[in-house]
C-alpha cells in the first residue's frame, strides 16, 4: 500500500509532482506487483493527478474515512506487462 500525505503547496509545482513520482515508479518495477491505497471522492486534485501516474480508480471501498465519506480503491500493477 501507498500513502502520500501532501500540503496544498504541492499545486504549485506540478512538473515536480509529476517527474519524481514517475521516476520512483519507474525505480521499484519489480520489486512489487501492485501499488494500491484509498482516495476520496473530494479530493478530486489527487484523483487526476493518480490518473496521470497511471493508477486505476476502482470502485467504493468500505472502512475509509468518516461515516458518509466515499473512498475508492486506487491500483496499478508494476509487473512488466
Amino acid at each position: 500500500m501507498v500513502w502520500m500525505l501532501c500540503a496544498p503547496e504541492v499545486e504549485q509545482h506540478p512538473r515536480l509532482m509529476f517527474e519524481h513520482p514517475r521516476a520512483w515508479l519507474d525505480s521499484i518495477k519489480g520489486r512489487y506487483s501492485m501499488l494500491c491505497n484509498a482516495v476520496s471522492d473530494h479530493n478530486t486534485a489527487t484523483v487526476a493527478w493518480l490518473k496521470r501516474l497511471g493508477f486505476i480508480i476502482g470502485n467504493e471501498c468500505a472502512g475509509f474515512g468518516k461515516p458518509g465519506e466515499v473512498f475508492r480503491l486506487f491500483f496499478r500493477g508494476l509487473g512488466n506487462v
